[in-house]
């Protein structure tokens, strides 16, 4: 056992005594992601080049698993964060997941019951965010089973009205959070929240730093490269792809798909840009000779060979200009993402199953699956008209100031192929 454990810890692990650092974080949602990532930079062993990115939901953590599994196997250090939630134990869970084990280098850790009762654990930061008193605060955090709703009702009672409109919902509302609640626990986290002081009323964050600490202070070979294992997992062999699927897609060749996003229900990869993002002109001369190209062929097998084509033509000419980085860049800025952010969530569930998404400086990219009667021309119009009103309250700008741009890449996601093809993207967009 390393002589610097989190036993006597009270800052960040001497430099001296790290061999290697975390190469991969992924958490089930944003928040886990923010916590995880705050926790890793003050212990000191977040690597400047780790990717880092979650999964938008429970499902979809389970889904990449193993993939983070591989990428440990690989050489990697990879931390990966998901909440207990209903299980009876972390190891249950696990088990269920992994019967045969995971890799040493997958760290991967479960919060008992979730992930805010790391957060709740630290008492003197909490009371000292909320504005209430500390005698308040629950002194062993992870017995709480719903941390969500002690944060609620400690907001209820802060000597600051802001934060308690924020966090807490309007009494006669049905919703479990305010609209601000993510909004401030990330704040929290990255400006307060203290993992040593933490740690002390809650042993499952003293077991994941202790975790964290043995495996980043003992020696290692050296892992593969970052980029070549990617793509070894994500182009050659998609997570989400089985033999079956596989087989079925090479034997059966599709008709090319009809210019219609309108269709009810099923699941869409889309792509919402700024206003600013891309000129106008350009993407009238992308759509054309997509146009173009769709006419040539309509009628014909939609082979894998012209998949590839129409992909290089049009969306991945776009994801290219779009990664220049043109325009505002207005999601650069902490407050304006977070802002975007909740947008996307707020019709999680209501007009929407979220699936991966990523916020990128001028664009968003996120996995939909829409009920039977909705439609994804509905669906992004009210993500648009929400998100871009607040976006302009924010920024300072006059209502109904343009924040996107008039047009949106949207893609029906077909099979487990093309799901994995856009999980892909957004993995690789992080």
């Amino acid at each position: 056992m390393p002589e610097n454990t989190p036993a006597t810890m009270t800052g960040p692990i001497d430099p001296a005594k790290i061999k290697r650092k975390i190469s991969f974080l992924w958490g089930e949602g944003l928040t886990d992601l923010v916590l995880g990532k705050t926790m890793l930079q003050k212990l000191g062993v977040l690597s400047p080049q780790a990717r880092t990115g979650h999964t938008g939901g429970c499902d979809a953590f389970w889904k990449l698993s193993p993939v983070m599994n591989r990428l440990a196997q690989s050489g990697h250090l990879v931390l990966g964060l998901t909440d207990l939630d209903d299980w009876a134990s972390p190891n249950e869970l696990l088990d269920s997941h992994f019967p045969q084990g995971i890799n040493s280098n997958f760290l991967l850790r479960v919060p008992i019951v979730m992930l805010e009762s790391w957060a709740l654990a630290d008492i003197k930061g909490m009371a000292q965010y909320l504005q209430v008193d500390e005698a308040l605060l629950p002194r062993d955090a992870q017995t709480i089973r719903m941390p969500k709703v002690t944060i609620v009702e400690l907001a209820r009672q802060s000597a600051n009205q802001r934060i308690a409109t924020d966090i807490a919902p309007p009494l006669a509302s049905r919703a479990r959070v305010g609209r601000g609640y993510t909004t401030h626990l990330l704040r929290f986290t990255e400006t307060v929240w203290d993992p040593w002081r933490a740690m002390q009323n809650n042993e499952s964050l003293r077991q994941a730093i202790d975790a964290i600490t043995t495996a980043c202070t003992t020696d290692a070979p050296a892992p593969a490269s970052i980029d070549k294992f990617t793509e070894a997992v994500f182009e050659k062999d998609p997570p989400t792809l089985t033999e079956t699927d596989r087989e079925d897609e090479l034997k059966t060749p599709r008709k090319m798909p009809k210019f219609d996003y309108d269709i009810p229900g099923d699941t869409w990869f889309v792509t919402l840009f700024l206003a600013d993002a891309i000129p106008l002109e350009y993407l009238k001369k992308m759509q054309q000779e997509l146009l173009e190209w769709m006419k040539k062929h309509e009628g014909t097998e939609l082979t894998a060979a012209l998949r590839q084509q129409r992909n290089e033509l049009f969306p991945q000419r776009i994801e290219n200009f779009l990664d220049k980085g043109e325009g505002s860049c207005l999601f650069n800025d902490t407050r304006l993402a977070r802002a975007a952010q909740e947008s996307l969530e707020h019709y999680n569930g209501r007009r929407y199953n979220l699936g991966r998404y990523a916020i990128m400086p001028n664009h968003i990219h996120a996995v939909l699956t829409l009920p039977p009667d909705e439609n994804i021309t509905r669906v992004i119009r009210t993500i648009k008209h929400s998100s871009g009103d607040l976006l302009n309250k924010l920024t300072g700008l006059s209502s109904g100031t343009p924040v996107w741009h008039q047009h949106t890449l949207t893609q029906q996601v077909r099979n487990v192929t093309e799901l994995a093809k856009a999980n892909q993207v957004i993995f690789l967009s992080q």
